[in-house]
């Protein structure tokens, strides 16, 4: 009931911003570019989608401005666009979404675009039924799991910018789009994306030679479970305590004593999380042994501060290389 309420909370505030962007907008036409000077717009939603934007335009020969809506690093299931955040979208040339579930907001702001041409990529519906997975999944610990699944019931997979393969598919559709807003530096353009693809797929190699010669095969994630597509890209076992976006800061005894069995039945000397230390915390206390805690990056929280700190999408899929090395050897 109460997820309901917070639904119901921010579906208001998305309809009162659009509302204030579309009385601020009106009579202010987008005028004509002047043709000497391409000031084309990209909006991204979440980190990974600016962090390929940003790359293909290195240098950016072309002028065009790269804006991350979730700057602030708060969670894309948790987040409600501000007034600010529509106009951006409204006005944007090229506007680059996940598509999922997490995101419907985004229908009700791309509503009546100040930009008329603006491009709309929701990178999900780039791919197949059959590619994307679904959600509840087997791999979740049954038992006494407890709160509110912010997902709701059986829904697509959203973050599918965890499997390198698809990163690959969408940093060559992103490399499109900018090339027509700004065909005049094509071929650069072209050879930053084709440097950037070469990196993913070297990356790609790396983590499957480690699975291959990891000395076990199944890892156990005592936090939210957005990694189903990189399991899967390499044929790894998982449990998690936890469906997809949803999470727990607290769990119950019973919840710990499950995961705690699991851990012993699996022998496992580490358990993963993305930051949800006090559940790690009471699983190892459970367990009755110290347990290595390892972290996971799935890139939903990432802020301004941390990309000044020199985050990129390849530096967290290296971390996440060198945890999963970790928790399986």
């Amino acid at each position: 009931m109460q997820g309901a309420y917070v639904a119901m909370f921010k579906r208001l505030v998305m309809l009162l911003a659009i509302m204030l962007v579309s009385l601020l907008l009106v009579g202010c036409d987008a005028a004509p570019r002047d043709s000497d000077e391409n000031t084309a717009n990209i909006v991204a939603t979440v980190f990974p989608l600016y962090d390929w934007t940003r790359v293909i335009l290195g240098s950016n020969p072309g002028n065009l401005t790269a804006t991350y809506l979730l700057e602030s690093g708060v969670d894309l299931h948790n987040y409600t666009p501000s007034v600010r955040d529509v106009a951006l979208i409204s006005t944007s040339d090229l506007f680059l979404w996940v598509g999922g579930k997490s995101d419907t907001w985004v229908l009700n702001a791309m509503a009546n675009p100040q930009n008329q041409y603006r491009r709309n990529v929701p990178v999900m519906r780039m791919l197949s039924i059959h590619e994307t997975q679904i959600f509840p999944i087997d791999g979740v610990i049954p038992g006494d799991v407890g709160g509110e699944d912010c997902c709701g019931g059986t829904t697509h997979d959203e973050h599918v910018w965890l499997s390198l393969p698809f990163a690959k598919r969408f940093v060559e559709r992103i490399r499109d789009e900018i090339i027509i807003l700004d065909p005049e530096n094509e071929e650069y353009y072209n050879t930053n994306a084709a440097a950037y693809i070469t990196a993913l797929d070297d990356l790609h190699r790396q983590f499957s030679q480690m699975v291959e010669l990891a000395a076990r095969q199944t890892i156990l994630v005592v936090d939210r479970f957005p990694f189903l597509y990189m399991t899967i890209d390499y044929n790894l076992e998982f449990l998690s305590a936890f469906d997809g976006c949803f999470a727990a800061t607290e769990i119950s005894m019973q919840r710990q004593a499950e995961l705690a069995n699991a851990v012993n039945n699996l022998n496992l000397d580490a358990i993963m999380i993305i930051d949800n230390h006090p559940v790690a915390n009471a699983v190892s206390y459970a367990a009755g042994r110290e347990l290595q805690v390892i972290e996971l990056q799935d890139f939903q929280s990432i802020s301004r501060y941390h990309i000044q700190q020199g985050m990129t999408f390849l530096q967290g899929m290296q971390q996440n290389l060198e945890a999963l090395s970790a928790a399986l050897n």
